[in-house]
């Protein structure tokens, strides 16, 4: 009552979750080159799989390991990580 409350506190009503402002714009991703831990990305947080592939494959740190290697394959999970595959 000296804070200026004239309920019960256990009558009042819980503050509502504004989900909205929960949601990111971007999303930081791993990128492994054969499992190992290579770079971090950002990519916007609603890219496309293809999208992601591209921003992983031109890192600067990426290009190294991969550079005069064949890519065999990119494995994208959607929020984690991207994994490429080189021989």
């Amino acid at each position: 009552e000296k804070l200026g409350n004239t309920q019960p506190i256990h009558e009042v009503q819980w503050p509502m979750v504004d989900d909205e402002a929960l949601k990111k714009d971007s999303l930081e991703l791993v990128v492994q080159v054969n499992g190992k831990k290579r770079a971090t990305i950002q990519v916007p947080s609603n890219a496309e799989n293809q999208q992601i592939k591209e921003i992983a494959l031109v890192n600067e740190n990426v290009l190294r390991k991969i550079e005069n290697k064949n890519v065999v394959k990119v494995i994208v999970v959607p929020g984690r990580l991207v994994n490429i595959v080189v021989k």
